[in-house]
């Protein structure tokens, strides 16, 4: 009985690993940029926050299932930037890629204590790969704070908790 219980424990414990997002192993703080995100254990996370380009960070786990973190200036109204940014979205990768993109779920959330817009796009590309986006937009001192995650298409029932997680982690200074 003893031994059943733990092994129940240690396979808990192996899956929240694998699985999850749920156990953390770095935090990505970018003070410049003014946000921090905790990242899983089995992901790698970089800054780049004197960098000119949108892209402040990233946290990813492999060379296909990965974050960014971007900045962009914002002196409109956050309804009016994230109908653009859909908008241009999928045109940047439908231009860079080829094929569709299709908006799966648009949403607004109070996501870490903060009101966040989120979408979801499924993308498929013109090599025939098919992949899951999940975007988080937090308005920010006249700027847009964006998380773009993205996995295979197939990997998305294991991956966007991991995102869910990174995103809800996230600490605004």
């Amino acid at each position: 009985m003893f031994r059943s219980i733990i092994t129940v424990v240690l396979l808990t414990v192996a899956c929240l690993f694998l699985f999850g997002g749920i156990l953390n192993a770095g935090t990505l703080s970018d003070g410049q940029n003014g946000y921090s995100f905790e990242y899983p254990f089995n992901w790698t996370g970089k800054t780049f926050p004197g960098s000119h380009d949108l892209v402040k960070g990233e946290m990813v786990r492999d060379n296909k299932t990965g974050s960014q973190v971007r900045v962009y200036p914002n002196n409109g109204s956050a309804d009016d930037f994230y109908e653009w940014y859909v908008t241009d979205f999928m045109k940047q990768m439908e231009g860079h890629w080829g094929g569709k993109m299709y908006v799966l779920n648009k949403e607004y959330l109070n996501i870490g204590g903060v009101p966040c817009f989120v979408v979801t796009f499924d993308f498929t590309r013109r090599d025939t790969s098919r992949w899951f986006f999940k975007q988080y937009l937090w308005p920010r001192r006249g700027n847009m704070l964006v998380l773009q995650a993205g996995t295979p298409y197939e990997h998305r029932q294991l991956d966007e908790p991991a995102f869910d997680s990174i995103a809800g982690s996230i600490e605004l200074r």
